[in-house]
């Protein structure tokens, strides 16, 4: 908040209208099973791909935030960039761009992107806290909406799973620290 001439001048939020997710690797059938073997050989990859997607797609919790945030995600994969999106993340990729009415604003470097350690949960506090330090927003949803959305998705992906013997959360390193800037 700002004072000018002595009243309390609030900086107004800008909405997210999309996210970006620009994973350092490149798209199509044959690369994404060359990822699957790099996790399946332990073998360092796209430090964004390993927080989204485990061996067989995407992972159930980051699916389950992906359809609660309240904005669509588009994933961009290296050799699909186009011209605007490289100008503003350059070769900092892996990152994360928020879409606004106005402009493309990256909310996570690769550095930031890398401290998140595959943690879906991290991924998510940090886009939080980089949205708003930056004067965005998501769009608002009710705590009840964001609640009885997140039970109905998780008890989905229960259903779904049951019998394959796989838990719901693949992530075994899950923190629920408050991410640093």
């Amino acid at each position: 908040m700002q004072i000018a001439h002595g009243e309390a001048v609030q900086r107004r939020e800008e909405m997210i209208s999309k996210l970006l997710f620009v994973f350092s690797a490149n798209g199509g059938r044959w690369n994404a099973i060359a990822d699957s073997m790099k996790k399946l050989l332990m073998m360092e990859g796209c430090a964004l791909c390993s927080i989204t997607h485990g061996i067989a797609g995407e992972k159930p919790e980051f699916l389950i935030w992906k359809r609660s945030v309240g904005v669509p995600i588009e994933y961009v994969h290296r050799d699909e960039m186009p011209a605007e999106l490289v100008d503003v993340v350059g070769t900092g990729i892996p990152a994360v761009v928020a879409v606004t009415g106005q402009s493309l604003v990256v909310l996570l470097s690769p550095e930031a992107v890398a401290r998140c350690r595959g943690s879906v949960p991290d991924l998510v506090g940090r886009l939080t806290l980089h949205a708003a330090t930056r004067g965005l927003s998501f769009p608002t949803m009710s705590t009840v909406q964001r609640i009885e959305k997140g039970v109905q998705l998780r008890s989905a992906l229960e259903s779904a799973s049951q019998g394959s013997g796989r838990p719901l959360t693949t992530d075994s390193r899950e923190s629920h620290q408050v991410p640093s800037a």
